[in-house]
């Protein structure tokens, strides 16, 4: 008795299946909305339109889907139209809530519009069934039967008067489908809607099928492996951080990155996290890159934040959270000394390099007298006395050059000057002579006859040959010798005064020129032992 209540039930389910389909469309989502079985107003019965919507909230893909006409019997059926593309890799749409058109030459000539798709007509004004088929297996989709139709959904819609269409009723929510032809469409006035059809073109090659649409090659950052697009991520490095700018920070702090790669790397692909428990990111935009073999600097006004000056580290990952580079924390950045992995170190240097080879920092030597003792100078140098810095040890050879076979080294400038011969010195003029001091033409003294008289009271001094004043012989002569004055006690404190003011003078003149003296009897020492 089990097994007979088993067979009932499979036979009641079968045959719902089996005859129900035949009364039901395929799919509730594309229906059709109009048809205009012939004759615009009183126009030829070839003004045919009809037209689908698609009653859904998502866009449908229509590629190849077609409309067909049968006669009131529903026998043998053929084309109106297709849905074709215009490409083998091109595929149709119709948008959620959109219409589609197929009009007739006659209708689009009467009514000036034109329609998605052409249609041929041929349809019956008395009756007869539109079909709606999708792909090559003719999958029905909607169907419609008006006047004396034998295959409707359910029973027949009337028949439309002369210029009217068949309309589906509905709403904005959406069109009315019970399955059921004479009660989901009435005759109306035909309606011409915006087309919602539209089309998406596909690559013939996906070689990322793993990626978000399709790619006709392997885009820049990925590489292909068997088919599936991963990751390209090359081993940048972070090599250098200015964490404490002096002044303000702003555009001056900096993040320098080094790509030791013989490839160019998409940026895109990495994030930049800041902070000692990463508190802060950055993501590169699209269309960053670094070239191979290059240093690139992201100041803090590029990224939007700055770094910490006490404590802090930064890290490179790829978008995937794969780790890349990392620094090594910080802390208590001095003002304009860069955080640099230097010869695969991290350490702090006073010379800040962005964009380029990272160096060591510069020895800051004490100011003379200020603290411990300076370091003793590398071989091939000395400290000098002036600056307590570390100097080149000058050499004969690489200092001084020697003078040419015609010259001779001035012992003043230690400049190399020309030997003055005679044979090279012009002759003196008529009147002159060459001094044997500084062998330059000076004019021959004459004789006295040559001289010019002196005026009325002067007389020619025999030691010069200038003339003076002549002596008055009015005036009397001294009737004693010229004593010599003795100096007292006040001269004699005056004296010492003077010279005690003199050598102080010397003294203070000595200790403010103390570095130019000691660099001159350098000087003057060194061309002594040079000799």
């Amino acid at each position: 008795m089990h097994a007979v209540k088993i067979l009932v039930t499979l036979s009641l389910l079968f045959s719902h299946f089996s005859f129900g389909a035949s009364a039901h469309a395929v799919s509730p989502n594309i229906v059709i909305s109009q048809v205009q079985t012939g004759g615009v107003g009183n126009g030829a019965a070839t003004q045919e339109f009809v037209e689908l919507f698609n009653n859904s909230t998502q866009d449908v893909e229509i590629t190849g889907w077609c409309i067909k006409y049968s006669a009131v019997t529903d026998g043998s059926q053929s084309q109106l139209g297709c849905v074709v593309p215009p490409a083998q890799n091109v595929k149709m749409w119709l948008k959620a809530g959109g219409y589609i058109s197929f009009t007739s030459t006659a209708f689009e000539t009467a009514k000036g519009y034109k329609g998605d798709v052409t249609l041929t007509p041929g349809m019956a004004a008395g009756g007869g069934h539109i079909r709606v088929l999708a792909n090559a297996a003719d999958q029905e989709v909607d169907k419609i039967g008006w006047g004396d139709a034998q295959s409707p959904e359910t029973s027949a819609a009337e028949v439309p008067d002369e210029g009217k269409v068949l309309q589906r009723l509905g709403a904005l929510s959406g069109l009315r489908d019970t399955d059921n032809n004479s009660s989901d469409f009435k005759e109306n006035e035909l309606a011409i809607h915006s087309s919602g059809l539209y089309e998406t073109e596909e690559m013939s090659n996906d070689v990322c099928s793993n990626l978000d649409g399709a790619q006709e090659t392997v885009p820049l950052g990925y590489i292909n492996q068997n088919g599936i697009c991963v990751l390209d991520l090359l081993p940048l490095q972070i090599t250098e951080l200015l964490p404490n700018a002096t002044g303000a920070d702003t555009g001056r702090e900096y993040i320098e990155l080094y790509n030791p790669t013989d490839r160019t790397a998409d940026l895109s692909l990495y994030t930049l996290h800041v902070g000692l428990n990463n508190e802060k990111s950055y993501q590169f935009p699209a269309g960053s890159f670094i070239g191979a073999g290059e240093y690139k600097t992201f100041y803090d006004s590029h990224v939007g934040f700055t770094l910490a000056n006490t404590t802090g580290q930064v890290a490179l990952a790829g978008i995937d959270g794969a780790p890349i580079s990392q620094t090594e924390p910080y802390a208590d950045a001095d003002d304009d000394h860069a955080w640099a992995n230097i010869s695969g170190a991290w350490q702090y240097t006073n010379q800040p390099t962005p964009g380029e080879v990272n160096l060591l920092s510069l020895e800051e030597e004490e100011e003379p007298g200020m603290g411990n003792a300076p370091a003793p100078c590398p071989e091939g140098k000395y400290r000098n006395p002036l600056t307590n810095r570390c100097r080149n040890i000058e050499t004969d050879a690489s200092v001084i050059a020697a003078c040419d076979a015609d010259e001779y080294r001035n012992p003043e400038t230690n400049r190399c000057r020309k030997i003055a011969t005679a044979s090279s010195l012009a002759p003196c003029k008529d009147g002159q002579y060459r001094s044997e001091e500084t062998n330059r033409c000076r004019s021959i003294e004459t004789a006295s006859a040559q001289l010019v008289p002196c005026k009325e009271g002067q007389e020619r001094s025999p030691e010069t040959n200038r003339c003076r004043k002549a002596e008055s012989s009015t005036v009397p002569k001294a009737g004693y010798a010229v004593q010599s004055v003795q100096d007292g006690a006040a001269s004699f404190i005056g004296w010492w005064a003077l010279g005690g003011v003199g050598v102080l003078a010397l003294g203070y003149a000595g200790w403010e020129w103390r570095y130019e003296i000691m660099a001159a009897y350098r000087r003057a020492l060194s061309m002594f032992n040079r000799r």
